[in-house]
């Protein structure tokens, strides 16, 4: 998961914009929060694997429910 503070980290920005489908099932200063911890430098591995699980379900989402 270290691809996602580097190679992967302007797609987790974009994937998690302000118009997200994740956007209407939690709270935005948790997605925020979810997103900043997994994209710091450093990140424990477990915020890491917490955001790609919301961007996997973001992906998802829309892709399914076409958002």
């Amino acid at each position: 998961y270290k691809w996602l503070n580097s190679e992967l980290k302007g797609f987790a920005r974009d994937t998690l914009d302000r118009q997200s489908c994740v956007g209407d099932l939690f709270e935005k200063k948790q997605l925020d929060a979810v997103l900043e911890k997994g994209v710091a430098d450093g990140a424990e591995i477990m915020d890491r694997h917490r955001l790609w699980s919301v961007l996997i379900l973001e992906l998802w989402m829309k892709k399914w429910l076409k958002k």
